[in-house]
């Protein structure tokens, strides 16, 4: 059969850097099955007006469109499905991705889709395509939704897959990859990046987080690492951000991974991510490993540096376990980054007090992003029955990045929630020497001298002149009542701040 895989766009506000995967690994495995594949990939095509989209769209010669993505993409994949029935009406539109299981029945009922895949794609992927083919009743086919007159029919789940070796290699030549890596531009001066996943599935159920994957599963040493080796021969990669947020739950993985890099002498630098939990003392050779092997940054999702919050969103760490991690990475020469969720339910001026206490005594360079319902979240169950959300579509097409402020689920006035957002984030900025100061007393001129040829690396000129110029702006005057300073938490002697900053 011809198949065409649209890829929506993702994100408008700055150029798409991370390859639709999910539709890649969906492409190799209908080619292996003698499918014909063709994409469409409007991500990387924004530039197009809509006129020109549409002409793409009315042209299309296939039996069967495939949209994948994450549920941001809604109104843009909503616009597409009904575009591609407009004019090809007995082409089968199959929606996919994790835009598609958090919210099956809305795409059924709110768009001309035919199918709504849930779960992992590539084996229902197949059988669905066989059913279309021959005419079978769908029935058999797990993992999907359709519609049988006004009744919606949800076939049995599909089982996960549990060995990801099985999965062919993505069908990196489909798409533009070069197109993605230039966007890596002002990320990673003269690099050539790509985002690579070793799992699926997560080992927690965090509130905010949908986990549309199931249990944790990851791929093997070898099989990993002959990807970025064809990688590396074929497109020239040398720099890999890791999609996963839990690659140090398996510790025998990085070992083997590290080793593999050694040994195979493939010169690469690399960005990983981390739950807090998952480090600790008995992990200092281990930490070391990756930066000889390549690691220059680790990625913490701290969230919150208050552990009434850190409780209520089911993370499972401490942040007593944040405070360890961060130092031990650092310790071992590698750049820690980490990012925080603000406006949980529970937030008060007193728990942001803690975190902003939280990021300036572990000197970490804060993303503070807006806590967001995303549909099949704790959070977004929550969110509806206290009536914050009230009408679904309405909701989900207007949601976006988690920059992007949707609604207010903490105890902080509505008149003040972003302000108050905004004053958080300025009371957590540390003069640029006093900064440099400490990070060399807390772990040395090594480190130190690390940190700023990474600083060096990774940011322009102008974005640097421009985050050194924020320090000396004038402070703003205040838009929320002073905030008590809490109890200070006892510190080892090497992360002692003497000075107070309340926000005020």
């Amino acid at each position: 059969m011809k198949v065409c895989l649209i890829a929506p766009i993702t994100r408008r506000r700055e150029p798409p850097r991370n390859y639709p995967m999910g539709l890649a690994y969906i492409a190799s495995v209908l080619l292996n099955e003698g499918h014909e594949v063709e994409v469409l990939d409007l991500d990387i095509n924004r530039h197009w007006s809509d006129g020109e989209r549409e002409e793409k769209i009315r042209r299309l010669n296939c039996d069967v469109v495939g949209i994948g993505g994450l549920i941001t993409t809604y109104r843009d994949s909503k616009t597409i499905v009904e575009q591609v029935k407009h004019y090809h009406p007995e082409t089968k539109v199959v929606i996919g991705g994790r835009m598609a299981a958090s919210c099956p029945e809305l795409w059924l009922e709110k768009t001309p889709a035919d199918f709504v895949v849930e779960g992992e794609g590539e084996i229902t992927a197949v059988e669905l395509l066989r059913a279309i083919e021959q005419g079978e009743d769908y029935i058999n086919v797990k993992g999907i939704w359709y519609k049988e007159g006004e009744k919606f029919i949800r076939t049995l789940p599909r089982e996960y897959i549990p060995d990801l070796d099985q999965l062919p290699r993505p069908a990196y030549d489909l798409f533009d990859l070069e197109a993605y890596i230039a966007n890596w531009k002002d990320w990673v001066r003269g690099a050539r990046p790509v985002m690579m996943i070793t799992c699926r599935g997560c080992v927690v159920l965090c509130s905010f987080c949908y986990q549309g994957f199931g249990g944790f599963r990851q791929r093997s040493v070898e099989n990993f690492t002959d990807e970025v080796e064809f990688l590396v021969g074929q497109y020239g990669i040398d720099t890999i951000f890791f999609g996963d947020s839990t690659l140090m739950v398996n510790k025998k993985f990085v070992e083997g991974f590290c080793n593999e890099l050694l040994r195979r002498k493939i010169r690469l630098r690399w960005y990983g991510a981390s739950r807090v939990s998952d480090i600790g003392p008995k992990h200092r050779d281990l930490l070391r490993l990756m930066r000889e092997a390549g690691c220059q940054r680790l990625h913490f999702g701290v969230e919150s540096g208050s552990p009434k919050i850190l409780k209520g969103i089911k993370k499972g760490t401490t942040v007593e376990a944040a405070e360890q991690a961060i130092r031990l990475a650092r310790e071992a020469g590698l750049i820690v980054h980490s990012t925080y969720i603000y406006g949980l339910p529970g937030e008060t001026r007193e728990t942001v007090q803690e975190t902003v206490d939280f990021c300036r005594r572990n000197l970490t360079p804060t993303s503070f992003f807006f806590a967001t319902p995303y549909p099949e979240t704790e959070l977004y169950s929550q969110a509806l029955g206290s009536g914050k959300i009230v009408d679904e579509e309405e909701f989900i097409s207007r949601l976006g990045d988690v920059d992007q402020y949707t609604v207010n689920l903490s105890e902080i006035p509505d008149d003040e929630f972003v302000p108050f957002k905004n004053r958080m984030e300025k009371a957590t900025r540390i003069p640029i020497p006093v900064y440099l100061y400490r990070y060399w007393r807390n772990y040395g001129t090594a480190n130190l001298l690390r940190y700023l040829a990474f600083a060096w690396e990774n940011y322009t000129a102008t974005e640097l002149a421009g985050r050194i110029l924020n320090y000396f702006r004038r402070k703003p005057k205040s838009v929320v009542p002073a905030v008590p300073r809490p109890a200070p938490v006892p510190l080892p002697p090497t992360a002692q701040v003497k000075d107070a900053f309340p926000i005020s």
